[in-house]
């Protein structure tokens, strides 16, 4: 399989380079103008796309051309694998799907026609599991995540893969992490989020903590809201490399605790979020960088009506670049440490 994934981006520049307790720290600035992910599959590397349907039947063949649809999502993934290479699997009927599906190769997960299908794993389950190589990139688009309320712990655990991409996803209701993205492996991993909802769980919405080397998150043109301790963050402190997110042209809002942060240790590596073109409201903590490797860079973006707008605490940094909003907290918090536009 060969995926290509673009990620338009308009004077990417270097802005600054600080030497701070001898180490030299990068701010950049990222448009995104959009984003396009295509997919090129040779047949032989494309396994059968196989079909779920809620009249169907799961079976060894189910799925195929010319045969039945599977019953469950799971079984229409072991079959498409089976066929070698690439796993397509097509949801062709609205209703809700009550299991914990595995995904262990590159596969994609789609519903068909606009239709409105949940994923709804037991009580203390995972939505979907991700233990892919590390060269597997997983797709998932216009799925809907329901957690029972916070009975089902995560709708995603992402342990391994070279990319994971969500599209237009809802997630609702869960007790753990909802985006549980945790990859390990000895090759950096990146999580696309776009135009998605994430929202109403009772841990946190998006938690990126790679165990590997690295981990890259873009999180585009969604809403992450009422989680009801951390909204989204970048912490390297299971890493000795960068863990990266952009959060461009989104808004994060009714978070418990903090809605954006970036946490570092003190052995591990740089986290570092940069957030453009975005809203960060109604939390407690607006925007927090902890740690003495954390960093959050503000670019045309705003930060109000928080109880504590912005932070930085252990030797955290947070960057502006002048052109933001941060008013009408309740405390404003520290001025950010600013840097100049290029």
């Amino acid at each position: 399989m060969i995926t290509i994934v673009l990620l338009v981006r308009t004077n990417y520049v270097s802005l600054l380079e600080l030497h701070n307790q001898g180490r030299n720290f990068m701010a950049y600035k990222w448009t995104c103008a959009g984003i396009l992910a295509v997919a090129l599959a040779s047949s032989s590397a494309l396994a059968d796309t196989r079909i779920v349907g809620k009249s169907g039947t799961d079976s060894p063949t189910c799925g195929g051309t010319g045969v039945a649809p599977c019953l469950t999502i799971g079984t229409a993934l072991s079959n498409a694998v089976t066929g070698g290479g690439f796993a397509r699997v097509v949801i062709a009927s609205n209703g809700v799907f009550q299991e914990a599906v595995t995904i262990t190769t590159a596969a994609e997960i789609t519903v068909a026609n606009g239709g409105f299908v949940v994923l709804a794993p037991p009580s203390g389950g995972v939505g979907i599991t991700i233990n892919a190589g590390t060269s597997d990139s997983i797709r998932i688009y216009n799925l809907y995540f329901g957690g029972g309320s916070g009975a089902a712990l995560n709708a995603i655990a992402f342990n391994g893969g070279s990319r994971l991409e969500l599209h237009n996803v809802q997630v609702r209701g869960f007790g753990g992490p909802a985006l549980n993205l945790t990859p390990s492996g000895g090759t950096s991993s990146d999580v696309l989020i776009v135009d998605s909802d994430i929202a109403e769980n009772s841990n946190s919405c998006v938690l990126l903590q790679p165990n590997g080397i690295a981990g890259n998150g873009y999180i585009i043109n969604s809403r992450i809201h009422n989680c009801s301790t951390l909204g989204v963050r970048a912490d390297s402190q299971n890493t000795t490399g960068f863990v990266k997110i952009l959060l461009s042209r989104s808004l994060v809002y009714g978070v418990g605790a903090t809605a954006v942060s970036a946490a570092s240790g003190t052995a591990g590596g740089t986290a570092r979020v940069f957030i453009e073109d975005s809203d960060i409201s109604a939390a407690s903590n607006g925007i927090v960088a902890n740690g003495a490797k954390a960093q959050l860079v503000l670019n045309r973006s705003s930060v109000t009506g928080n109880s504590l707008g912005s932070n930085a605490v252990g030797g955290g940094v947070v960057y502006s670049y002048g052109n933001n909003v941060l008013q009408f907290n309740t405390n404003n918090g520290p001025a950010p440490t600013p840097v100049a536009l290029q």
